[in-house]
């Protein structure tokens, strides 16, 4: 059997979703809205704001190891970081290993803003959720992909 791991960077991921919110708010700023409605928008590093993005991203990566537990030997969480232990069959190739780190982290970072606009901006949230199910269908196609090795 082949192993390898995936690590999530929480502190990273939840910076980036930050930014993202930070770059919809300033989209969604077209002269009308008031400061404190675009403040609305972007997630701060106000406890509230910290604490739906924490939230967000621990239902985040439960959705990604729900959605991927056929594969998965084990679990190490972390403070900072968790890290996801694959298990797959002699037919999988190894050369999928960095597509699906990046197809995991995609996802999380997708769902996570997603959870957190869909609190203050319901009808543009579905974009990103839309992004995370193309992110999960395209790891678990590359971690189903079977390479035939001749006998």
């Amino acid at each position: 059997m082949y192993t390898f791991n995936v690590t999530i960077d929480k502190e990273r991921i939840a910076a980036e979703v930050r930014n993202e919110t930070h770059k919809f708010g300033k989209s969604r700023d077209n002269g009308s809205l008031t400061p404190q409605q675009v403040s609305n928008l972007q997630a701060d590093d106000l406890a509230q704001d910290t604490a739906i993005v924490n939230t967000a991203l621990t239902t985040a990566m439960e959705r990604a190891v729900s959605a991927l537990s056929k594969h998965i030997d084990g679990i190490s969480p972390g403070r900072e970081s968790v890290t996801i232990t694959f298990k797959m069959s002699r037919y999988y190739s190894p050369l999928a290993d960095s597509s699906v780190q990046s197809g995991i982290t995609a996802f999380v970072k997708a769902m996570t803003t997603y959870e957190y606009l869909k609190l203050v901006a319901p009808n543009d949230a579905i974009l990103y959720h839309k992004q995370a199910e193309k992110h999960i269908t395209e790891v678990k196609s590359s971690l189903n992909y079977k390479k035939w090795r001749n006998q």
